[in-house]
Order: structure tokens, then sequence, then C-alpha cells
């Protein structure tokens, strides 16, 4: 519970379960005691983006927009499609020598630790009980352990786990006012979410909108309009720096997808009624289990009835049968569903509010000291996490289910441009860039060694996007480098003039340089739209602490 005034018993109560969370935690985190499941689906790419974000602060670049550590030393703009912000704390370990695959273990222990305390906060709030929320976040985990953590979905994990504290909040503050003070647990929630996964910020953005509509009553209310509008544009604020330079590649730059195919519409990743039976028990039979159980007993409960069929409904999504090509054609907005990517996406926001009766429910039955059917539920819980790490290697999931292990290159070939699939590094490249076919004069893919000028070059600093050479030219020229060309570079001459800027063929930057002899700077400075963006957020973090300071009396 989550009372206005901590006490003694409070504390002791949060004693007992933190050592709960505690074991669940280290269980959770058994694989990442060792580097075996370093050679799964997207971790090469996960782990270049760590080098991406380490060689850029190396060279001062911050925030760090252009991994110009990728693509063989080009760089790729995934600071700015992808969320970075929690990949920075790996990136720090690796400046401070830490090994690449001891760096990524190392993180992962501390998602799934933040995971299951964020997770624990959002249902503590939910549901004013800490029992109830301890239970909740348990079995929210416990499902997206396979999904997520065994998928090593390093952005979508952090996301779904604080999806809890972002409905709890913003649902506190809608249906009474004094919940009011709990906007500041909404921008948090929202920044997390924001800074990890783009399109489970778009659930929070949806459901918030929905919600605001349901409880409109709400804004006629002034402690209530007034905290729902430091929500929304705190949340805002603290994010600007990140969500204007993505809105402006996506809308201005034209990438490059590498597989198509499976994002032309969410059908194709639909799969046959027996793979999704099997597969709803294979990701989470514990919490099928829990739910018949309890649906039987608390079938008078309306709104647990109705997540249940939300669920349901959820997963059939992903059923080949589901009308997905109908509704992308034929509903406003439908073709932009094919963005999601996969049905199950979708499963994570059902989930959670499954979660939130389940929890309580089993957390009742805990209070009632049934011993039989309370460590029967926790033998179902338990036995579903440890199961689910035996499993066969291999991601049985729909038509993904060639996924395995042996995917991608040994990690001494870091940084790697291109995979058997195709979905390492040239997501997000130009569109019409197929980098693995480009090869320089010797016949060899482009590395970053590749200068090509009619200018003398020599004594070449390159450090990430951080570019240094010096000159000597019979006449004006240019200077193709080993960098790809993204609006928000800039080049100067040792006097400090500006020097021209342009995309060269293949995309690769082309520098103009003076006739005579000089020494080229080059860096990602990003637009002015960009700096302006990332001031008003610094400084809207800081206002922010302050305003968190000034109200954690109200609070404690």
């Amino acid at each position: 519970m989550l009372p206005n005034k901590l006490n003694i018993k409070y504390f002791n109560e949060w004693k007992y379960w933190s050592i709960l969370l505690f074991v669940c935690a280290c269980i959770f985190s058994c694989p990442f005691v060792s580097t075996q499941y370093l050679d799964r689906i997207d971790v090469l790419f996960h782990l270049n983006r760590i080098e991406g974000i380490k060689e850029g602060l190396l060279a001062l670049e911050i925030p760090v927009r252009i991994h110009g550590y990728q693509m063989n030393g080009y760089g790729v703009a995934d600071g700015i499609m992808y969320p970075d912000l929690f990949l920075y704390f790996p990136a720090v370990l690796r400046i401070l020598g830490v090994p690449i695959e001891i760096a990524w273990n190392v993180f992962w222990i501390f998602l799934i630790a933040f995971g299951l305390l964020i997770s624990t906060l959002g249902y503590t709030l939910w549901t004013n009980n800490l029992r109830s929320g301890v239970v909740a976040a348990i079995l929210h985990s416990s499902v997206l352990l396979y999904v997520y953590i065994m998928g090593q979905m390093v952005g979508d994990y952090p996301a779904v786990m604080t999806l809890p504290l972002a409905f709890a909040a913003m649902l506190k503050i809608l249906q009474n006012e004094v919940n009011a003070k709990y906007w500041i647990f909404f921008a948090i929630a929202f920044t997390v979410i924001c800074e990890n996964h783009i399109i489970n910020t778009l659930f929070v953005v949806i459901a918030g909108l929905l919600a605001c509509v349901y409880y409109r009553k709400a804004f006629l209310n002034p402690l209530q309009r007034n905290s729902i509008f430091k929500a929304a544009g705190f949340s805002l604020l603290l994010n600007l720096w990140h969500i204007v330079p993505f809105l402006y590649f996506y809308k201005n730059v034209a990438f490059h997808i590498n597989n198509p195919p499976l994002y032309e519409s969410l059908h194709t990743n639909s799969t046959t009624l027996f793979l999704l039976a099997k597969n709803a028990f294979f990701i989470g039979w514990s919490i099928v289990i829990l739910t018949i159980f309890f649906l039987f007993r608390n079938y008078q409960n309306k709104k647990f009835v109705c997540s249940v069929i939300f669920m349901v409904f959820l997963v059939l999504t992903d059923w080949k049968y589901f009308p997905w090509e109908f509704i992308e054609k034929n509903f406003p907005l439908g073709s932009f569903l094919p963005n999601f990517q996969l049905p199950i996406r979708f499963f994570s926001v059902g989930l959670v509010f499954l979660c939130l009766f389940l929890g309580k429910f089993l957390a009742d039955v805990l209070e009632t000291k049934r011993s039989v059917i309370a460590l029967t539920g926790a033998f179902i819980v338990a036995f579903s996490a440890l199961y689910q790490y035996n499993v066969p290697k291999y991601y049985e999931y729909g038509d993904l289910a060639d996924i395995g292990f042996g995917t991608y290159r040994k990690l001494e070939t870091l940084p790697s441009y291109t995979s058997k699939y195709g979905v390492v590094q040239e997501d997000y490249l130009y569109a019409d860039v197929d980098f693995h076919k480009l090869r320089n004069d010797k016949g060899e893919v482009y590395d970053s060694n590749d200068y090509k000028s009619d200018a003398v070059i020599f004594d070449v600093k390159k450090q990430a996007t951080r570019l240094e050479f010096s000159y000597i030219a019979e006449h004006d020229t240019k200077v193709q480098v080993p960098l790809f060309y993204w609006k928000g570079y800039e080049a100067k001459n040792e006097k400090g003039e500006r020097l021209y800027l342009n995309s060269g063929e293949h995309r690769f930057m082309e520098i103009e340089i003076p006739k005579g002899d000089g020494r080229v700077f080059l860096h990602y400075a990003g637009l002015w739209s960009f700096r302006i963006c990332d001031v008003v957020s610094l400084i809207s973090l800081m206002i922010f602490a302050c305003l968190c300071n000034r109200e954690r009396e109200r609070f404690l």
C-alpha cells in the first residue's frame, strides 16, 4: 500500500516482499550468468548499438544520434530511429573496460531487477496493496520471460514492464482528485517507455486519449485538470530531445527495411489455431491455468471477465483468419498497422490488465493462509519460469520458428554490416543503398579506411562520427569520407570556416575542400531544431526534479 504517511508496518511488509522480488530476480537472471544466449535473434544488433554509443561518447558526441561505429564505420541513424537511453549504461561499462559480453549480461540483470521494481510500483499504486502489487508484478514478468527476455528484446522488455505504472497513474488521476499528485508517476513511466520503445509509446498515447475521453468530466475539476496537463506536458518536454529527431527522420528519410514481406501486413505474421493454442501455453501457461481457475471462482466480477475476453481477443489477432488485411485496407489509419510488425505486440497491453486481477486474487488467497492453494499457485508460477528457461533453444512462435542459434557472426567480427536474415545493420539505412553489395576499387566492402579524392589525404583521426584529416590539393575538389551523409553534419577547416557537405554516390558523404593545404574537422551536431529540443528537455528535467523534491512530502 502507498499511504500518505509511511510507517514501520509498511517498511516491515516491504522488507518481506522485497526478499521475494530479489529471489525472483535471481531466478529470472539465471541465463545471464553465462554467454550462451549471445547468439540469439537480435543480440548482435544490440551489441553493435552499444558499441556505437560507446564510440560516440568517446568522441564527445552527446547525445549519440548517428552510430558511426556501425556499417563498418559508415554509421546509421540508430540513435534516432531506436530509443537508446538505457543502452548508455552498458556503453559506459564498455568505456570502463568491461568486455562486451559481460556488459550485456550485467545490463540484462539490471533490466530484470528494474522491470520487477517498476512493475511492482505500478500494480501497488493501482491496487493500493503492496502484496497484490508484488504478486501481479511477478506474474507479469513470468509471462514475459521467454518472449522478451529470451528473445533479447532490449527495448520491449523495460517498456512493457513499465506499462502498469503508466496505466495506473493515468487512471488514478482521472478517477479521483485525491490522486492528482500521481502525475509525477505518469511522467516517469511515459519517459521510461518512450526512451525504450516507440510502439509501446503509441499504446500509452492511444490509451491516454481514450481514458481522457471516457473520464472527460475530470477536466471540469481544477485539480485533476492541472494534473492531467502537467502529466502530458512534462511527458512531452522530457522526451522532446528524442521525439523531434525521430519524427523528422521518419517523415523525411526513406529507409530501407531488409525484409519488407514481413511487414506488408500483420496477417503475414499470423499463425494457425493449433500453434496459437500451443504458444499461448508455451509463453505463459501458468497464466492460462490461473486465469481458468480464478474465472470459475470470480465469474461474477465483470471487470475481470472483460479483461479475460479482451486478452483472448488480443491472442486471436495472431490467428491466420483474423481479418488484418481487410482492416488495413478499409479502416482509417489501417495502413499504419503494419508498422507494429507483429500482432503479438498487442498481447502485452491485455496482459497488464489480466495480471492486475490475477495478482489481486492470488494475493487474497495468500492472505487467507490456505497453504495448499497458495503453495500450488507459487509452484505453478515458479515451475513455469524455470521450464521456460529449459525449453528447446529455438524461438518457436508462428512462422519465425527457424530463427535460432547460429544466425549471426561471431563477436570478434564487430562491427558487422549484414547477416543471414539481413536485420542487423541495414534497417534504417537509406532505401536506395544496399551496403553489403557495394565494393571499393579492391572489390572489398567499404570500411573506415576508404577515402576517395584526387587530393592527398593524411594524418587521419576518426572516432565514431568525429573525423579529422589533413590534405594537400592542387585545385578545388571533393573528398569522399567513410561516413554516410545525414542531415546535421558540420565540417570546418582549421580557421573555423564552414565547408560544404553533400550526399555523393551511394549516399557517401562528400566534403568540398579548397585548393592548397589545410585540415578538416567533421562531426555530427544535429539540426538546430534538435539542439533546441536538447536544451528544452534538459531544462525540463531540472524543473521536474525540483517539483519531485517539493512533492515528495505528499508521499512521505
